[in-house]
């Protein structure tokens, strides 16, 4: 017998563009299967066969082929330095069948990538969804007219990543988009080797075990990361599939848009991650590889201004327009909104200056879309609960009439006994037959084989009960959004009995004990169901991200549960295809669990508006806006224009809300369902073209410095009782909106009661001027060492004084004048609270 392999030929391979791919077989022309396990690989390290490794066992059948995936790694540094490669390596077997397999390699030319793009390359990289746009500037075949129309934007292309073997720590294998759902999808029960809305992590510092499915037989199989690190691997991946859209030119610098409240910290980690991206495809990174000009709420806003804004001055004839854009981006992880003024002028040369001054940021950091399809799992954990209540609790009583029965078998002498506790009397049938390999395999693949409901069949079918009996509160729930909590002790007080102020939890835990879904709760406690519930919870999951853009699609607004929910239905003992047939979610629902997180957002941005058109903050203080162009003498001071986008928006009640709290014209309001995602990106595109092209002085003149360069909130001190003395709402500002890097103020003893000798620390919060409320940013430590101490600058007898500088990145610095020690502000440690998490387990 003899194993026979085709070679492994690549025609072109170019240095430096990643991962080539191609596939061989390997045919056993005997007419007996072999079956053989690997002893050792002797390969090329920039050279790898999936399925081929030390230790592996491996079967070839008689008389056939078995394919092995062939993967070239063009960035290794050990790729070979000639224009061509014709060589061997071999794989050594253990056992009698065969010794030895060797395997030709060729490469008839290897080349170097030389040729770069030199365009505008922007990057929107989402929390569920991520796409990008460019510009191709330098292309002679490129017809000239296609330079002025608008940035060619990507497909949305899911932020998901599959990681399928990560045993090379720097070039792991790994899915990500579309094709990393159906991964995911298939084997959500892999839970360590995927991520979904890790943009949620960055900056976070935390770490992540990241396993294969080869990880249990060798150690090299898993490794561990930073959400930095996978963030990379998904934007690495985004910017080789723009690669391939331009024949295969290098994209060494990047214009990234951030979301609108991202701290700094949270941008530099945004900027590492590009940074590591370009690395990993061969880019050296100079100081302008990254470009973080522009959140994503204004770069959406740029959008708009330079294509219908600027297209409708010069259809018009227009010397002068001036409007407000308010921007607001309902994305995967948050809203981001966004107000700026824009001012749009032409001179007698012709030269058009297009003037922008953001005037006020608002939103919501820890709310977008994943907070949506979370309220959807909320409402379809309980349907499917209470139809397996009802499915169960039904079988239980069918049982029960049975064991009553003295008819009901031959002999009545067995139904005397007590059934056991642990013996489940009404779980699922085993399989048909326990010998066939393929259908164990099949169960094996689908993540099956381990779900097993362990729990106690007494307390499973009490919880049981407590579903069934409280299904009107359920269904209350569902329909109305009133909590758990509010509508029992209403049942109770209609009953006329006490109210038991452990019923919610009660029912909570009953619901989580028919589909446990809670992972957090089992860990260090119960590792089997740990891993259960995040399977369940994953299949969930992915269930209810389809159900929201079916209830939004819908004609009727309803839809029916569309997978088959196969680990749920094992786990719970009924037929997965029950769930399809019976349970449904509205959009109506949806849109009742979700009004009041956008209503607040939407009377956010209003109050944002009528604070900047007011010419002041919300401080009371003036020049609190950032006003850059009065109006024209012909223009109402708040015109306004409304820019929605982000794929969230979809929800109808959205606009409804816009359109209720703002009552615009029709034509004032800008939706375009083609552009919720893109329009990001393409602002981004366009807006560093402008700038690159024009100059400060060219035909079109721009000008866009406060982005980054000034406060859009104020920064101040606040305590609630600082009312009785004349602050509005207890806040006193010390920078301004609108405040620049150097700016500086003294505060006196005297001038406000927080300032004080006996200070030992400070707080510092921030006013978005939309109605929210003072936010805490951080604080400084009086008490700790500074950071650098000077001569005093006041006498003794001076009153106590503190000296507040605004540094870069809307940073501040604090000096006591009385000792010149210089101290650091500590900022708030970001936080995302497990109640806003949809994947912190306690869902």
């Amino acid at each position: 017998m003899a194993l026979i392999p085709d070679p492994i030929f690549y025609a072109r391979l170019v240095r430096g563009e990643g991962a080539r791919r191609t596939s061989i077989h390997v045919w056993n022309d005997g007419d007996e299967d072999i079956a053989a396990r690997v002893a050792s690989v002797e390969k090329p390290d920039w050279l790898d066969v999936e399925g081929l490794h030390d230790g592996c066992e491996l079967v070839f059948r008689r008389r056939s082929k078995r394919e092995f995936i062939v993967n070239v790694d063009t960035n290794h540094t050990f790729l070979p330095a000639d224009r061509s490669l014709d060589e061997r390596f071999s794989v050594e077997f253990d056992g009698d069948d065969v010794d030895v397999l060797d395997i030709s390699i060729t490469i008839q030319e290897i080349i170097d990538r030389e040729e770069q793009f030199h365009g505008v390359f922007a990057l929107d990289f989402g929390t569920t969804n991520s796409c990008y746009a460019f510009k191709d500037t330098h292309d002679p075949n490129q017809d000239p007219e296609e330079l002025y129309s608008p940035a060619k934007g990507s497909v949305e292309i899911p932020s998901a990543i599959y990681f399928t073997d990560v045993h090379n720590r720097e070039r792991p294998r790994y899915s990500i988009g579309v094709e990393a759902l159906h991964e995911i999808r298939d084997h959500s029960h892999d839970v360590y080797g995927y991520f979904l809305s890790i943009k949620r992590m960055l900056g976070s510092g935390r770490k992540f075990f990241v396993m294969d499915r080869q990880a249990g037989l060798h150690p090299e199989h898993r490794q561990e990361w930073t959400a930095d690190n996978v963030s990379a691997f998904v934007i690495r991946e985004l910017i080789r599939k723009a690669e391939k859209e331009l024949d295969g030119r290098r994209i060494s610098q990047v214009i990234a848009t951030f979301p609108t409240l991202f701290s700094d910290k949270r941008k530099q980690a945004l900027r590492a991650a590009v940074e590591q991206a370009l690395e990993g495809n061969g880019v050296k990174i100079e100081p302008d590889s990254v470009i973080l000009d522009l959140d994503e709420a204004n770069a959406c806003a740029f959008n708009y201004i330079y294509g219908p804004l600027l297209d409708d001055f010069r259809n018009f004839g227009s010397k002068e327009k001036s409007t407000h854009l308010l921007s607001y981006d309902f994305g995967g992880g948050t809203i981001d909104i966004s107000l700026m003024r824009v001012r749009i002028a032409q001179d007698d040369a012709g030269r058009i200056d297009i003037e922008t001054s953001l005037e006020g940021v608002s939103g919501d950091a820890c709310y977008g879309g994943d907070n949506v399809t979370l309220e959807m799992f909320r409402m379809l954990k309980p349907r499917l609960a209470l139809l397996v209540a009802d499915q169960r609790l039904r079988q239980v009583e069918e049982e029960a009439q049975r064991d009553s029965d003295p008819f009901a078998t031959a002999s009545g002498s067995a139904k005397d006994a007590e059934p056991e506790v642990d013996e489940d009397p009404f779980a699922p049938p085993p399989a048909k037959s326990d010998d066939d390999d393929d259908a164990e395999a099949a169960e094996m693949d689908d993540g099956l084989d381990d779900i097993e409901n362990r729990e106690k069949i007494k307390v499973y079918i009490e919880a049981l009960k407590v579903v069934a009996d409280e299904r009107d509160v359920i269904e209350r729930h569902l329909n109305e959004g009133a909590e758990l909590a509010v509508l029992l002790e209403a049942k109770a007080v209609e009953a006329g009995k006490p109210y038991d102020k452990r019923a919610p939890e009660r029912l909570e835990k009953a619901l989580e004990t028919v589909i446990p879904t809670r992972w957090a709760d089992y860990e260090n406690v119960d590792p089997h169901k740990e891993r259960l519930a995040r399977k369940l919870f994953c299949e969930l999951w992915h269930e209810v991200d389809t159900l929201k853009l079916l209830v939004v699609a819908s004609k009727t607004g309803e839809a029916n549960v569309a997978s088959p929910l196969k680990r749920v239905a094992k786990y719970a003992g009924v037929d997965p295809k029950l769930f399809n047939d019976e349970v449904k979610v509205s959009l109506a629902e949806l849109e009742n669990r979700i009004r009041e997180r956008v209503e607040r957002t939407v009377r956010q941005a209003h109050a944002l508006f009528e604070t900047a058109t007011a010419g002041g903050d919300s401080s009371g203080s003036a020049g609190g806006g950032l006003l850059v162009a009065s109006p024209g003498e012909n223009e109402p001071r708040k015109s306004l224009k409304i820019i929605i986008s982000g794929n969230s928006s979809n929800l109808p009640s959205v606009r409804r809300m816009f359109t209720e709290v703002f009552e615009p014209d029709e034509k004032d309001m800008i939706w375009n369902k083609d552009q919720l995602k893109t329009a990001v990106c393409q602002g981004a595109c366009e807006e560093y073209l402008l700038r690159k092209v024009f100059g400060s002085d060219g035909l079109i003149r721009y000008r866009s410095q406060d982005f980054l360069d000034r406060l859009p909130y104020a920064i101040g001190l606040y305590n609630k009782n600082l009312q009785l003395v004349g602050f509005k709402d207890g806040f006193c500002s010390i920078f301004d909106r609108g405040a620049q890097e150097g700016a500086d103020v003294v505060i006196e003893e005297g001038a406000n009661f927080l300032i004080h000798s006996d200070l030992k620390d400070l707080a510092l919060y921030a006013d978005y001027g939309d109605g929210t409320g003072a936010v805490y940013l951080g604080r400084f430590d009086f008490k700790g060492e500074p950071i650098s101490k000077s001569e005093s600058t006041s006498g003794s007898e001076d009153k106590f004084a503190i000296d507040f500088k605004l540094k870069a990145n809307r940073d501040v610095a604090a000096t006591i004048l009385s000792t010149g020690a210089q101290y650091a502000f500590i900022r708030a440690e970001e936080k995302l609270s497990d109640d806003v998490n949809p994947f912190a387990g306690v869902h």
